[in-house]
C-alpha cells in the first residue's frame, strides 16, 4: 500500500454526531429510514471531508437525491432507454451515416475530457471530486438528449435521431462504470436495464478512454436492451419525510432507545445453548453482567392486521391498518415482505409498541412497530404472537 485516504469531520445538522446523546444517524439507524442504499452512499461521498470538515443534513440529503439522483442520473436513463424501447423496438439502432455526427462529436469531446478528469480525480482519492465529474458526465447527456430534441428528431430526421439515442445509450453505459465504485446497486440494475452482462461493462482503459469520442459506437448497432421492465432507478424524498428523520433523530431519544431495547430482545437471534467442551489449560472466563432491560416505558399492546399492501415506493415494505383497540386502527410500515407472505400477515394477531414516535417511511407515516423475531442463523423470521384469547388492545408485561 503506498497510499491511504483520510478525512476531516463529519459534523451533524448544528452540532456534531453523539450517540450517548442520540444524535445523529448511525449505520443501525440507516436501514430503519426506507432510504435506498444507493442515496446514502451518494450523499456520504458527495459531502465526504476530504479538505475540510463538512456537515450531514437531511434537508441536503433529500435535495441531492432528488435533483442529483432522480431528476439528472435517473431521469436520463429512463427516458433514454424508454425511447429506445419504444422506437426502435428495444436495440440501439446505431448511428447512420454523417446524419447528426457534428453533434455526437461535440459530445464525444464533452465526454472524453469530463473521463480524463474523473481518472485523475480518483488517482489522487479525491473521491467527492471523482464522483461530481461522473455525474457532469450524466449532465452532458442530459443536455445533449434535451439540445438534440430527440423526440422531435424521431419525426423530422429519423437517421439523426437514431444516432443521437444511440449516443445517449452510450454516455449510460460508460456512467455505469464510472458509478460503479460509487453506488454499486445503481450500475448492476442499469447494465440488467442495458442488456449488458456485468463482466462486460465498459472497461476504463485508455483505449476506452479514446472510444468515448464516439459515443454512438460505444454499444454495437442493433445491441438489444434488457428484456426486464424499464423501471425509474430512484426516487424522490418527501420534504416532509426528511423533516420527520430530522426530528426522529434530533436528540430526543426516549422512544428510540426503548426502540432499540425491543429490537435486541425481540429480533436478535437467540444463541443456542453452548456445550461446546472449552480447551484444557484454557482460563475461565469472568461471567459478564447481564443487561438490563427497563420494559416498563414500552406500551406493548395486542393487534391485529386489518388491512395490508405493499409500499408503493419500497419493495421490502409492508403498509399495515393494525387494531390495537383504539377507536381508529393504526397505520404501520414494516419491513416485512421478505420474510411474511402477505397473505399470512393479513388477519395476524401480532404484538405491536404503541409509544414509538411516528415517522414517516418513504412518504407514508408509521404509528407503531411490528415485533418479529428471528432464527439463530437469520434465516427465518416470525411474527411475535399474542397470548390465546387476547383481545385488540390489550396490554403485553414481561
Amino acid at each position: 500500500m503506498k497510499k491511504i485516504s483520510v478525512t476531516e469531520y463529519l459534523n451533524y445538522e448544528d452540532g456534531k454526531f453523539s450517540k450517548s446523546r442520540g444524535v445523529g444517524v448511525f449505520g443501525n439507524d440507516a436501514k430503519c429510514t426506507g432510504i435506498p442504499v444507493e442515496a446514502w452512499r451518494y450523499y456520504l461521498l458527495a459531502v465526504r471531508p476530504e479538505s475540510a470538515d463538512s456537515v450531514f443534513q437531511w434537508s441536503d440529503l433529500a435535495a441531492r437525491t432528488n435533483a442529483d439522483l432522480n431528476d439528472n442520473l435517473g431521469n436520463f436513463v429512463n427516458r433514454s432507454l424508454k425511447f429506445i424501447a419504444a422506437r426502435f423496438d428495444r436495440r440501439v439502432p446505431g448511428a447512420r451515416g454523417e446524419a447528426g455526427a457534428e453533434q455526437i462529436a461535440g459530445l464525444g469531446s464533452q465526454l472524453r475530457a469530463l473521463v480524463t478528469q474523473y481518472l485523475e480525480r480518483m488517482e489522487e482519492m479525491r473521491l467527492r471530486d471523482a464522483l461530481r465529474e461522473a455525474m457532469n458526465v450524466s449532465r452532458a447527456g442530459n443536455g445533449f438528449f434535451q439540445e438534440t430534441e430527440i423526440w422531435a428528431a424521431i419525426k423530422t430526421d429519423p437517421d439523426a435521431c437514431a444516432g443521437y439515442i444511440s449516443a445517449a445509450a452510450g454516455v449510460i453505459y460508460l456512467l455505469c462504470s464510472l458509478l460503479q465504485p460509487f453506488v454499486p446497486s445503481f450500475s448492476r440494475a442499469c447494465l440488467a436495464q442495458l442488456g449488458v452482462a456485468q463482466q462486460d461493462a465498459l472497461p476504463l482503459t485508455d483505449e476506452a478512454l479514446e472510444r468515448v469520442l464516439d459515443p454512438a459506437s460505444l454499444l454495437p448497432a442493433g445491441h438489444a436492451l434488457g428484456e426486464g421492465e424499464l423501471k425509474p432507478l430512484f426516487c424522490k424524498i418527501a420534504e416532509e419525510e426528511a423533516e420527520a428523520l430530522r426530528l426522529r433523530f434530533g436528540g430526543d431519544q426516549e422512544a428510540r432507545r426503548a426502540q432499540e431495547e425491543l429490537q435486541k430482545l425481540a429480533v436478535a437471534p437467540q444463541q443456542p445453548d453452548a456445550k461446546k467442551k472449552k480447551e484444557k489449560g484454557a482460563p475461565k472466563a469472568a461471567p459478564q453482567p447481564a443487561r438490563e432491560v427497563d420494559l416498563s416505558r414500552v406500551d406493548l399492546r395486542v393487534g391485529i392486521i386489518r388491512k395490508v399492501w405493499r409500499h408503493p415506493d419500497a419493495d421490502s415494505l409492508y403498509v399495515e391498518e393494525i387494531d390495537v383497540g383504539e377507536p381508529a386502527p393504526r397505520t404501520v410500515v414494516s419491513g416485512l415482505v421478505k420474510h411474511v407472505p402477505e397473505e399470512q400477515m393479513l388477519g395476524a394477531r401480532v404484538v405491536a409498541v404503541c409509544n414509538l414516535k411516528p415517522a414517516n417511511m418513504r412518504g407514508q407515516r408509521s404509528e407503531a412497530m411490528v415485533l418479529a423475531a428471528s432464527s439463530a442463523d437469520g434465516s427465518r423470521v416470525e411474527l411475535v404472537r399474542p397470548p390465546p384469547g387476547a383481545a385488540p388492545g390489550d396490554r403485553v408485561t414481561a
